[in-house]
């Protein structure tokens, strides 16, 4: 028997011990990444303008996140300046309550009134009406008295600067000396 061996030249060519199939791989990426090579050089003109544009947005985030936050630490600032005003008139506004609540009390109504020259009435009398229309009266009615009026002292104003054009002098209403009189311990001066 003759062996007959196929010539080298149309076998293919692979290493020892190494299968056809095998050598066909390591070759197919050779071809394939040198034939991908001229199609990847003209990708890198289209990447350039991509990365800028994100590069861009993400700096006008970083610009809108700065400013947000900075309009935001403003506005808490404001915030807290309306707070403290509201607080402040809110203080002022009971303080106020509380000053008209002691002026209408019982006892400074009475000092208001006897500091303008009232005397507290005496005990009052009432009048009953009737069914029949008839009306009898209860109780005594007595005029209100006052202590005796203090000492009136007359207050000596200064003399006026002298003015451009002659004034003539008031004259006192009827019934008066026409002096001026202060009553001890009037807070609100003469009269």
């Amino acid at each position: 028997m003759t062996d007959t061996m196929a010539p080298p030249a149309a076998r293919p060519e692979c290493s020892r011990g190494a299968s056809p199939r095998a050598t066909d791989r390591t070759r197919a990426p050779r071809v394939r990444a040198t034939a991908s090579a001229p199609a990847h050089a003209g990708r890198t003109g289209g990447t350039a303008p991509f990365v800028l544009l994100i590069m861009v947005l993400l700096a006008s985030g970083l610009v809108a996140t700065l400013w947000l936050s900075t309009a935001a630490a403003a506005d808490s600032y404001r915030l807290e300046g309306a707070r403290t005003g509201a607080r402040d008139l809110s203080e002022q506004a009971e303080h106020l309550r509380r000053d008209v609540e002691a002026m209408q009390s019982a006892p400074s109504v009475a000092a208001g009134a006897a500091r303008i020259g009232m005397v507290p009435g005496g005990t009052p009398s009432v009048l009953l009406v009737r069914p029949d229309g008839s009306t009898q009266l209860v109780g005594a009615p007595t005029p209100a008295s006052a202590a005796p009026p203090g000492p009136a002292t007359t207050v000596v104003s200064r003399p006026a600067p002298a003015s451009p054009t002659p004034t003539s002098p008031a004259t006192p209403a009827a019934g008066t000396t026409g002096a001026v009189t202060a009553v001890a311990g009037d807070p609100e001066g003469p009269r």
